[in-house]
């Protein structure tokens, strides 16, 4: 009797198992996306919008960017081609104040006056606190005149352009810049190259290059307070392969890091694993078994995201606990036109956020 009993547990709990991640699959969550900003396109990016029309001259998109700060009712918008970010407050048509070493004369509005350079990425935090990435500019390592904002090229986009060139981040609260700042610290060089930027908590995480490694700093009013550096895994299989650090995504106190496991010869990725990561030994959460998910994010609570475009139209966001379970599912389904949304970004938090140009202006929507 005992033996039956054994057996009789064993397929059960089997079957619990696999009917629960099977079951995994089909939690979704259809989120709905409400807007939050609407700024006019010419305002925001004059030199982009120059000489375009509707039926002749499309927008050159590659010269705004891909996301924007956001804090409370302002967002910050970097503009490349000019040299500058506006910051605007929700849904108005004027910038409330511009931050940049100059500005156009025609415009109307408070300068904040940081070093001159090309500001890209842009974050922000809980804090009051704004982030910007400001790229030294430096073409084909070749000093080249200053050009007036009104004369700049936009036939090349801005935005690629200079976001491989070395940057200091410049930290602004309550109108006023609180620190500048490079990969050490106030004091110290450059940064040689910023992959994205996180804010939360008046604390900033940089995940940068440095050389061909890669590495996140902390930081908190200029001063670097931690470093995740040096990421290896040990596993002996591991060395038939060029190990590509993807992503290192802050998580608390650890970090989630997505790896590529790339062939040495051709460069394909082979399989992709997400690790959760301390600073010490790395310890492996999940194997990416689908090749069309991508790792977009880490969770507040230490799990993970997994996006998956299922069409042109739907994308998939794959919930994983802090163990690598499978979880549930949330589900963005784009109205209208598919090419006027853009990139799908995931705060610290867990928020999920997307920007559409859209009917002339550059709208940003928070799903819910």
């Amino acid at each position: 009797m005992i033996s039956i009993r054994v057996l009789a547990i064993i397929p059960s709990a089997f079957f619990s198992i696999v009917l629960t991640t099977h079951c995994a699959r089909f939690r979704v969550q259809e989120l709905k996306p409400a807007r939050s900003f609407a700024i006019p396109i010419g305002s925001a990016f004059p030199l982009v919008t120059k000489g375009a029309d509707e039926y002749t001259r499309p927008l050159n998109l590659a010269g705004i960017p891909l996301s924007a700060g956001i804090l409370g009712n302002r967002i910050f918008l970097s503009d490349p081609a000019s040299g500058v970010v506006r910051v605007f407050k929700r849904n108005s048509e004027k910038p409330e104040f511009i931050i940049g070493d100059k500005m156009d004369k025609s415009e109307e509005a408070e300068l904040i006056k940081v070093r001159a350079g090309i500001p890209c990425e842009v974050v922000s935090d809980d804090d009051e606190n704004a982030f910007i990435a400001i790229h030294e500019v430096a073409l084909d390592d070749k000093p080249e005149p200053e050009v007036p904002p009104e004369n700049r090229s936009t036939d090349k986009p801005p935005v690629g352009q200079f976001t491989t060139t070395p940057a200091r981040i410049v930290q602004i609260k309550e109108d006023a810049i609180v620190a500048q700042f490079g990969r050490e610290g106030r004091e110290g060089p450059a940064f040689e190259r910023i992959l994205r930027m996180h804010a939360f908590e008046n604390t900033l995480y940089v995940f940068h290059a440095i050389g061909e490694t890669r590495a996140l700093s902390v930081f908190q009013n200029g001063k670097r307070i931690r470093q995740f550096e040096n990421f290896a895994i040990k596993d002996q299989d591991v060395q038939k392969y060029f190990i590509d650090v993807e992503d290192i995504f802050p998580s608390g106190q650890t970090a989630i890091v997505s790896v590529a496991f790339r062939n040495k010869n051709t460069f394909a990725p082979e399989q992709r694993r997400i690790y959760s990561w301390d600073g010490g030994e790395p310890r492996l959460l999940y194997t990416v078994d689908e090749e069309a998910d991508q790792f977009i994010a880490a969770r507040p609570d230490g799990g993970f995201t997994l996006a998956n475009s299922e069409d042109g139209n739907r994308l998939l966001l794959k919930i994983y606990s802090p163990s690598g379970e499978y979880l549930n599912n949330r589900l963005l389904v784009f109205p209208d036109f598919r090419n006027s949304w853009r990139e799908v970004t995931l705060d610290m938090t867990g928020r999920v956020f997307s920007n559409r140009i859209f009917q002339g202006n550059f709208e940003v929507y928070e799903w819910k």
